[in-house]
């Protein structure tokens, strides 16, 4: 468990220091209750780069710890999850609320042990939009749509494969340096059988502690039965798991994406917990 905290942690640092500007790099730890009884705890680096002002390209490793208890038995899987790379777009459009457009195309790497329960096995394809306003100097909303293309795996840890995942943010600057965030998440449409589509809210903060570095702490609750029960992640640096642009940025996507490698939740075909314990 050591070295799942270790590693993702001084990855930001590291990668700043090598890389320099147009570079951006964060770690993050978070653990979830999935809605099927297990309890992922995942360490997640993202690496970001910024070839031009418009385009942004990451990459977003994670290793994974996966426990459920059944009937007795606890079984554990530990490794690498699959691996989220993304391309992303947005522009801000000229205006008195300062309207932003994003779009990121998401591709999932099955890096990690299917059998094992950590990822899907097969190649994904996801697309994200998002748009975002300012409201005041302060207040700012951003509002999500996110749906898998192609492959098992959903577009975050929580979401159906077969649903349209969406999020509404809201963030307020309560001074220069800290802000606090809260949001709402919905699947809608049709889910792969045995799944159940998501409804949550959460709460969020981030602390800036020097320049773009800074510290982020995200939440959530699930609403709805078969949703995950809860979620809270940490996270540090000056880049954090939401691959789009606009509303990437926001509480409730940092959240999903720090958690989006690990269990095999789009199929729902994943041994985890069933015949296999995995190290």
């Amino acid at each position: 468990m050591r070295s799942l905290i270790a590693g993702p942690a001084i990855l930001p640092f590291v990668v700043s220091a090598l890389l320099g500007q147009g570079v951006s790099a964060g770690a993050t730890v978070g653990s979830v209750k999935l809605g099927s009884g297990a309890t992922q705890v995942a360490g997640t680096g993202i690496l970001q780069v910024t070839p031009s002002s418009w385009l942004t390209l990451s990459a977003a490793p994670s290793y994974n710890h996966l426990s459920q208890t059944i009937s007795g038995t606890t079984y554990t899987s530990t490794g690498l999850g699959d691996l989220p790379l993304s391309a992303a777009a947005s522009t801000t459009l000229p205006g008195r609320l300062s309207p932003e457009l994003g779009a990121a195309f998401d591709l999932s790497l099955p890096t990690g042990n299917s059998a094992c329960g950590l990822g899907t096995g097969t190649v994904g394809t996801s697309l994200d939009l998002g748009v975002g306003t300012s409201l005041t100097d302060a207040l700012h909303l951003a509002l999500g749509a996110s749906r898998a293309l192609s492959g098992d795996q959903g577009t975050s840890a929580f979401s159906a494969s077969q649903a349209t995942s969406l999020s509404l943010d809201a963030e307020y600057e309560l001074s220069p340096r800290l802000a606090g965030s809260a949001s709402f998440g919905a699947d809608v449409g049709s889910a792969d059988s045995g799944q159940a589509l998501e409804r949550s809210f959460g709460l969020g903060g981030r602390y800036t502690l020097a320049g773009p570095l800074a510290l982020v702490v995200d939440t959530r609750f699930g609403l709805s039965s078969g949703s995950s029960p809860w979620a809270i992640s940490i996270g540090i640096g000056t880049a954090f798991g939401g691959t789009n642009p606009v509303s990437g940025a926001y509480s409730s996507n940092r959240l999903q994406h720090a958690l989006s490698g690990g269990p095999n939740r789009g199929s729902g075909r994943g041994k985890f917990g069933k015949t296999v314990t995995c190290s």
